[in-house]
C-alpha cells in the first residue's frame, strides 16, 4: 500500500484507537512513513484544513440564478437538477424563437481552471454529435458574471429503469430500448468521445408521438480518444476517479486512469443490461456504501458478480420484478439464463479484451438474441475460470501446489516439444487471420469517416501496418494472404479517395476564407495541378477524352465534383477582374463535364448554370422530378440546394440541405455550405448552430471562423463575435477581410486602439475598399485623433469612387472631425 492509499484508508477511521492500530501494523517500523502520515492526519483535521476552507467557500457561494431571472434569450423557470459541477435550470427561450430548453451552468464557487475545463468538454462533446438519442446542443454563453452554461434540448423523461418499470415493459422492449442506447454511444465513439458516466440517470426514455425514445444525456466526464475535445480540456488527474461506483468498470477504478478506452462505456453499458433485467446492479449500492472507497473500489476491480439468472434466483422481490417484466417468476428465470447470462456477463468481464469490442457488437449481440438467432457470447471455459481463481488465490495454492506444478512441468516439456512444431506452424496463419477480421472492421469504421474526423481513421492505417508486418514475417496459407492482399489493395484505394477528397475539400475551403483575385488564380492553379496529378490535361486533351479519363476513374464522382468546382472557380476570377471566361474558353470545359456526368440530376442542373440565364424553383423542380433525392451524394444535395437558394426558394433550400444533413451529419461542406447559405438568409441563430458543428469538425479553418464571429455580431452578441473573430485572424493573419470584420466588432466594444490596429493591418496587406479607411477613421475618432481621421476619410472618399458598389456614406463622420478641429482652433 502506498503512501497516498494509507492516508486515505487511515482518515476513513474514525475512531482514534483503531486508527492507531491499523497505522501500527502498517507502517512497522518505518518512522518516516509514519510521521509522514501523522502530519497529513494532523493537517487534514485543523480548522485550516483544505476541505474546512472547501466547505466554508461553498456555504458561502449560494446559488446565484433563481427562477424568474434571465441569461440572455433565456428566462430562467424552474431548477431541475445538479450534479457535480453544474446547475441545470429549464428554462424558456424568448427570442428569436419561444420554446422550453435546459440551460446548464457552472455552479458558484466551482468555476476553477480543471472544472470549466470538463464543463466546456461536456459542451464541445454535445456540439460533436448529431444523433436522435443524444440530447442536443442549441447555444453556449458565459453568465453576466462570466460562468458559462450552454443550453440543450428539454428532454422530459425519466430514468431508463424507472421507465421500464413504471410501464411494465416486457423483457424485448427493454432490450430493444437497450439497443437505442448502444446506437447513440456508438455514434459518440464514432466521434472520438467516451462517455464515462453511463447510468440510469444520464438515459432518459421520453414520449414521442405516444412511443418510448431513448436520450442519453451528461457528457460532462466524457474523454476525447482521439485528442483533446478543446483547447482547454485537462487530462484527467493521476488518482482522480470519474465516474459512478456503481456502473464504473475495473479499468476506471484504478488510480491511474490514463488508458481509457471505448470498452469501459461497454462495461458500463453491461451494468446496465443487468440492471434491466435483475432491477438490481452486478454490485449493490448497500454493498459499496458499507465498504471503504479504497475496498470499493478493488471490489470493482476483483469480484466477479453472480450471472443475471442467479441473482435473479436469490432475489427477494423476485415476484414483484417479475411482475414488472410482464412474466412469471419461473418463466423470468428461464429467460435470462442462458444467452442474456453469457450477452451480460462478457460486457462485464473484467478482462476489457475479452469484452465486447464496440459497443455496435454488443448492440448487434442483443438483436441476435431479440431475432431468435445464436449469439456470439459464451460461458467461460473452465481452463479460464481456474485460471482467474489461481490468479486471485495464488497465496494459498503456491504451497500445496509446489511438487504437483514440478511433475506437471516435466510432463508438459515433453509434450510441448512434440506439439510446438505443429503450433508454430499454424501460430502465424491464426495472427494474419485474426488481423484480416479486425483490419476489416477498422476499414468498415474508416469508409463512413469524414474529412476531419481522424480517430477511425488512424485506426485503419495502424491495421493495415500491422497487417504488413504479418505477412513480411513469412509464407502464409494461400487463401489466407489473398484475403489480406485484398483489404490492402481496398484500403490503398480509400486511402487515396482520401487524399484526392482532402485537396478538393481544402481547395473549396480556401474560396470561403480567401475572396480576392490572387488567391483566386492560386486556387485556379491548385485545382489544375490536382487533375495533372490524375492524368487530366484539358488543354492537351478533347473534350471526349477529359471525360472518358473522368468517368473511369475509380473516384470519379469526387473527380467529376471537383471539375465543377474548376470550372466556377474560373467564372469567379473573371468577375474578378483577372482572365475574362469567355464562352470560347469555357465551351470545353461545359462539354467535358456534360458528357463526365451523365446523372440526370447533376446534368439538368448544369444546363440551368451553364444557360447564363436566371431560373426558378419550377424549372429544378422538374430537373427533379421523380429522382429519390436519398441517392444523391451529399455535394449534388449541397449544390441542388444552393441553387434552390439563388432561385429564392426558402422552404425547399431547407428541405434539401436537411435531408442531406440527416444522412451525413459528419459531412464538413454540408454544414459548412448550409451556415453560409443561412447567413445569406440573414437567418443568424440557425447560422450560429451550424458553424459551430463546423468548429466542431474541423476547427482548423479560418472561414468557419470568420463566418461565426460575423453571425454573432449582426445576432447582436459582440463579445461572442469578437472571440471568433480573433480565432478567425489568428487563424489566416494574411485574410484582410477578417481584420476589417474584427475591427468592426473591435468598434463596437469600444476597443478602438485595437480596431485601429486591424483596420491598419488590412490596409497594408493592400486592401483598398472604402470600409477599410472608414472603420480606421472611426477608431482614430474615437481615440480624439481628429486631423489624422480627416486624412483617412479622405482616403476612403477615393475609395469610394473606385468602388462605387462598395461604398461607404462617411458625411456624418467628416462633420463630427471639422467640428471637433474647430472646437480645438477656438
Amino acid at each position: 500500500m502506498n503512501e497516498r492509499e494509507l492516508f486515505i484508508e487511515a482518515r476513513a477511521i474514525n475512531d482514534p484507537q483503531r486508527r492507531q492500530e491499523f497505522l501500527d501494523s502498517a507502517c512497522g517500523s518505518d518512522q518516516s512513513l509514519r510521521q509522514r502520515i501523522d502530519s497529513l492526519l494532523a493537517a487534514d483535521i485543523s480548522p485550516d484544513s483544505f476541505l474546512s476552507n472547501l466547505d466554508a467557500t461553498l456555504e458561502r457561494e449560494p446559488i446565484c440564478e433563481q427562477p424568474g431571472d434571465s441569461i440572455g434569450p433565456y428566462r430562467l423557470l424552474q431548477s431541475i437538477g445538479e450534479g457535480g459541477f453544474g446547475v441545470v435550470f429549464m428554462a424558456e427561450q424568448v427570442e428569436p424563437v419561444r420554446r422550453t430548453v435546459a440551460l446548464k451552468v457552472i455552479r458558484p464557487g466551482m468555476d476553477s481552471r480543471q472544472v470549466i475545463a470538463r464543463f466546456e468538454a461536456e459542451r464541445q462533446a454535445l456540439a460533436m454529435m448529431d444523433h436522435p438519442h443524444i440530447a442536443k446542443v442549441l447555444d453556449a454563453g458565459t453568465t453576466p458574471t462570466g460562468r458559462p452554461y450552454f443550453v440543450m434540448e428539454l428532454v422530459k423523461g425519466i430514468a431508463i429503469t424507472s421507465y421500464c418499470d413504471t410501464k411494465r415493459l416486457s423483457l424485448g422492449e427493454r432490450l430493444n430500448l437497450f439497443r437505442e442506447v448502444c446506437q447513440a454511444i456508438q455514434h459518440a465513439h464514432n466521434k472520438g468521445i467516451i462517455h464515462r458516466d453511463i447510468k440510469p440517470n444520464n438515459v432518459l426514455v421520453a414520449q414521442y408521438d405516444n412511443r418510448p425514445v431513448v436520450k442519453v444525456i451528461d457528457f460532462g466526464v466524457a474523454k476525447a480518444t482521439g485528442g483533446q475535445l478543446t483547447e482547454r480540456t485537462l487530462h484527467t488527474g493521476f488518482g482522480a476517479i470519474v465516474g459512478s461506483l456503481e456502473y464504473m468498470s475495473p479499468e476506471q477504478a484504478s488510480l491511474n486512469q490514463l488508458d481509457i478506452d471505448t470498452r469501459s462505456d461497454v462495461y458500463s453499458l453491461g451494468v446496465l443490461l443487468y440492471e434491466l433485467l435483475t432491477g438490481t446492479t452486478p454490485l449493490s449500492t448497500n454493498e459499496l456504501r458499507r465498504a471503504g472507497i479504497l475496498e470499493s473500489l478493488r471490489l470493482i476491480r476483483e469480484v466477479e458478480p453472480h450471472c443475471p439468472s442467479a441473482r435473479l434466483s436469490t432475489a427477494e422481490s423476485l415476484a414483484s420484478l417479475a411482475a414488472s417484466r410482464n412474466l412469471e417468476p419461473t418463466k423470468l428465470k428461464a429467460t435470462v439464463k442462458g444467452d442474456l447470462d453469457w450477452i451480460a456477463m462478457k460486457a462485464l468481464d473484467k478482462d476489457r479484451s475479452r469484452r465486447y469490442e464496440t459497443v455496435n457488437a454488443l448492440g448487434e449481440e442483443v438483436q441476435r438474441f431479440l431475432r431468435g438467432e445464436a449469439v456470439l457470447a459464451h460461458p467461460p471455459t473452465a481452463i479460464y475460470r481456474l485460471r482467474k481463481h489461481l490468479r486471485r488465490h495464488w497465496r494459498k495454492w503456491a504451497t500445496a501446489s509446489a511438487i504437483g506444478i514440478l511433475i506437471a512441468i516435466t510432463a508438459t516439456i515433453l509434450l510441448t516439444f512434440q506439439s510446438q512444431r505443429l503450433a508454430a506452424k499454424n501460430a502465424h496463419s491464426q495472427r494474419v487471420n485474426n488481423a484480416i477480421i479486425e483490419a476489416t472492421a477498422s476499414l468498415n469504421a474508416a469508409k463512413t469517416t469524414a474529412i476531419g474526423q481522424t480517430a477511425p481513421w488512424t485506426a485503419a492505417r495502424a491495421a493495415a501496418k500491422r497487417l504488413r508486418e504479418l505477412l513480411d514475417l513469412q509464407a502464409v496459407a494461400v487463401n489466407t494472404k489473398l484475403a489480406a492482399q485484398q483489404f490492402l489493395d481496398e484500403f490503398q484505394n480509400l486511402e487515396a479517395d482520401r487524399r484526392l477528397a482532402e485537396q478538393i475539400e481544402n481547395v473549396v475551403i480556401m474560396s470561403a476564407t480567401q475572396p480576392d483575385l490572387a488567391s483566386w488564380q492560386q486556387m485556379d492553379q491548385q485545382f489544375r495541378n490536382l487533375f495533372l496529378q490524375e492524368g487530366i490535361d484539358p488543354n492537351q486533351l478533347s473534350p471526349a477524352d477529359v471525360a472518358a479519363k473522368i468517368r473511369n476513374h475509380r473516384s470519379s464522382l469526387k473527380l467529376s465534383d471537383a471539375f465543377e468546382l474548376w470550372i466556377g472557380t474560373k467564372g469567379q476570377i473573371s468577375s474578378l477582374g483577372g482572365e475574362p471566361a469567355t464562352a470560347a474558353s469555357m465551351q470545353p470545359f461545359a462539354e467535358a463535364m456534360l458528357a463526365a456526368d451523365t446523372n440526370p440530376v447533376r446534368s439538368g442542373i448544369r444546363k440551368l448554370l451553364y444557360s447564363g440565364q436566371p431560373f426558378t424553383k419550377e424549372q429544378i423542380d422538374v430537373v427533379v422530378a421523380g429522382t429519390d433525392l436519398t441517392t444523391l451524394t451529399p455535394r449534388t444535395l449541397s449544390w441542388l440546394a444552393t441553387m434552390y437558394n439563388v432561385a429564392g426558394a426558402i422552404e425547399p433550400t431547407d428541405r434539401v440541405f436537411h435531408l442531406a444533413l440527416d444522412r451525413h451529419p459528419d459531412d464538413f461542406m454540408l454544414n459548412f455550405d448550409f451556415a453560409y447559405t443561412l447567413e445569406s438568409q440573414l437567418r443568424w441563430p440557425e447560422a450560429i448552430r451550424y458553424f459551430l458543428r463546423c468548429t466542431a469538425l474541423r476547427p482548423d479553418v479560418a472561414g468557419v471562423w470568420r463566418g461565426l464571429g460575423n453571425a454573432y455580431y449582426h445576432n447582436a452578441e459582440p463579445i461572442r463575435a469578437q472571440e471568433a473573430l480573433a480565432k478567425a485572424v489568428s487563424l489566416a493573419p494574411q485574410h484582410r477581410e477578417s481584420k476589417l470584420d474584427y475591427a468592426r466588432v473591435l468598434l463596437e466594444l469600444n476597443r478602438y486602439s485595437d480596431a485601429e490596429s486591424q483596420a491598419r493591418a488590412a490596409i497594408e496587406l493592400g486592401c483598398d475598399l472604402p470600409v477599410a479607411q472608414f472603420h480606421l477613421a472611426n477608431a482614430l475618432y474615437q481615440q480624439h485623433r481628429y486631423a489624422e481621421a480627416l486624412v483617412a476619410l479622405e482616403k476612403c472618399e477615393m475609395a469610394n469612387q473606385k468602388h462605387p458598389k462598395q461604398s461607404v456614406d462617411n458625411g456624418e463622420l467628416k462633420s463630427k472631425c471639422q467640428g471637433k478641429i474647430s472646437e480645438t482652433r477656438n
